[in-house]
């Protein structure tokens, strides 16, 4: 089963300026392939876009790996949908790698990504961390 949030943050600014609303979305794309097996990057792209996000969390992108045709997904959804791209991988899979990516309308000014404790020693995971640009001296961390 694949799960799209998407959350409306209402940004509030110095009491002159208009509040600035961010709609923010987060998917675990399975690594582009659909309940159909299909791995289809395009077909993750359209369902973004309905979102209308500005900002974008991705879980499951894998970079050059095998399994999704070795494509650089995470560069390649930027592209399609005109966004800026930050890609932390947690765990390499043969030549290619696999973790979190955030798309974004706005320029990134920092990211980093934070390994999650692996006390059984099982797959890492990580938490990705972004600071974001909103303009007019607006930044968001998420």
């Amino acid at each position: 089963m694949t799960f799209l949030s998407i959350l409306t943050v209402l940004l509030i600014t110095a009491p002159t300026e208009t509040p600035q609303t961010i709609r923010i979305a987060t998917y675990n794309i399975h690594n582009t392939a659909g309940t159909d097996r299909v791995v289809d990057v395009h077909r993750i792209a359209q369902l973004i876009e309905a979102t209308e996000a500005d900002i974008v969390c991705l879980q499951e992108v894998d970079q050059h790996v095998k399994r999704s045709k070795n494509l650089d997904i995470p560069n390649i959804l930027a592209d399609i949908l005109d966004m800026h791209v930050v890609y932390d991988p947690n765990l390499t899979l043969g030549e290619g790698k696999y973790g979190n990516a955030i798309l974004s309308r706005f320029p990134f000014i920092y990211s980093e990504n934070i390994a999650l404790p692996n006390p059984l020693n099982k797959e890492p995971g990580g938490c990705q961390r972004a600071d974001i640009d909103l303009g007019d001296n607006n930044m968001l961390t998420v």
